[in-house]
């Protein structure tokens, strides 16, 4: 193992700083916060850049021979899901969780060089089908603590950063398949996709794109959980940020594939 990452942490525009996040630290004050937020709607958890905590081997081994879980089970994790569990519970009413997640590019380059994870990219690797079973191990425990919606970036494998071509030849497929795991493991879930991958899988002409109809005026937060509201919302959706979740709804879209 070259090097390991830190756990879950809450921090971030779309969730106070809770100290609930810290190990062994009281839940109590969570739900009277939430109420707080009377407005709020739509709560994102963990926030932005909290990668999965992993189990590194403390021999030093190789990822490739290791294989590490993520713990998912006890220390931080199980204070996030009694958090979401206490929120889903006392919260403000209406409100919904939304689960941010990582994908298999990013989630490796925090264990891995990324040079290595591209490398592994272009092979037939047992990197990727690995990640991609804790990732939507993830997921299912998410839908079952009361998650509403997944939210998947990938930052280090968008076509802006890759380049078309590598994107193209060695992201969409793994991409693709990661979506096909976690409707296996969470259907009930829809995923949003940021933008940057949803335009990737659309030009490339693996999915089609079907504009999301919403209330004239609404803000991108506001479109989302109308689509979350319909008796069979979208499976896969994208067009937008979620770091601006009052900004302007257009072009919010549904990305259809086959998931099965």
């Amino acid at each position: 193992m070259r090097r390991g990452f830190s756990c879950w942490y809450a921090e971030g525009e779309t969730l106070p700083p809770l100290e609930t996040f810290q190990d062994g630290a009281a839940l109590a004050d969570f739900a009277e916060r939430a109420r707080r937020e009377e407005n709020r709607r739509l709560w994102r958890v963990p926030p932005d850049n909290a990668p999965l905590p992993w189990a590194i081997p403390a021999d030093g081994g190789t990822i490739d021979a290791d294989f590490p879980k993520a713990k998912l089970e006890g220390g931080r994790a199980a204070v996030l899901w009694a958090a979401m569990d206490q929120l889903r519970r006392n919260g403000p009413p209406g409100c919904q969780l939304l689960f941010a997640m990582e994908g298999p590019f990013t989630a490796l380059s925090r264990l891995l060089p990324l040079e290595e994870v591209y490398a592994a990219a272009q092979e037939d690797s047992p990197l990727f089908p690995w990640v991609e079973g804790e990732l939507a191990r993830c997921a299912a425990l998410a839908a079952e603590h009361g998650a509403a919606l997944l939210s998947l970036a990938d930052p280090v494998a968008s076509p802006e950063l890759t380049g078309t071509a590598f994107f193209r030849r060695c992201c969409q497929e793994r991409l693709v398949s990661l979506l096909r795991a976690l409707h296996r493991a969470a259907p009930q879930l829809p995923v949003h996709l940021c933008s940057a991958l949803g335009r990737g899988l659309r030009d490339a002409g693996v999915c089609q794109s079907v504009p999301l109809s919403f209330q004239p005026g609404s803000e991108y937060e506001q479109a989302l959980l109308e689509q979350l509201k319909r008796p069979e919302s979208p499976k896969i959706i994208s067009g937008g940020c979620l770091n601006r979740p009052h900004g302007p709804a257009a072009g919010l879209v549904e990305l259809r594939l086959h998931l099965n």
